[in-house]
């Protein structure tokens, strides 16, 4: 992580950088493939996200308005290994069955960048993790960053899948 934070450190300093920040929400679903392999896909429009601050209830996090049209799909591989496991992903900008994407934002983890919870009185869980950005085309082309993921969801042991539930956060250095 370190070194990904040196990067985008040089990339401002010596000014040939376009930095970018944003937060989506999705939604959609995991489904265990195998014993060894997961996938969870996930749907997110574009959307206003609000912070609703009250001293009783505390924080309130939404997203208040989505909007139709192209939209961003969250796709995350998950491989189990013996020590573990290692996972890869990427992120479609502005998805339309009737378009190419024309921007995509790729990233890596594994066991040692994610903290999961598993709730032992019922079946939800939730996960919060950092991983490194690997590259992306379009908009992204050659990007470096961080991706803050969030998850949280329901395990269904019937038919493998779970709903999925996931707020995303990323900050990206784009050399130019």
């Amino acid at each position: 992580m370190l070194k990904v934070w040196s990067l985008l450190v040089a990339l401002v300093v010596c000014g040939n950088a376009r930095l970018s920040h944003f937060a989506l929400i999705y939604n959609g679903q995991c489904v265990q493939n195998s014993q060894t392999q997961s996938q969870c896909q996930g749907k997110a429009n574009s959307q206003t996200i609000a912070a609703y601050i009250d001293p009783n209830e505390g924080v309130q996090f939404q997203d208040t308005q989505q909007e139709e049209g192209p939209y961003s799909s969250l796709t995350v591989t998950i491989l189990g290994q013996q020590s573990g496991y290692v996972a890869h992903g990427d992120i479609q900008f502005g998805y339309d069955p009737n378009q190419q994407v024309q921007s995509t934002l790729t990233f890596v983890y594994d066991q040692n960048d994610v903290t999961e919870i598993s709730d032992p009185n019922s079946n939800r869980f939730i996960s919060a993790g950092f991983f490194n950005i690997t590259g992306g085309t379009g908009a992204y082309a050659k990007a470096v960053g961080l991706i803050s993921l969030n998850t949280n969801g329901q395990y269904n042991s019937q038919n493998q899948q779970s709903d999925w539930y996931a707020f995303l956060e990323a900050s990206i250095g784009t050399p130019q």
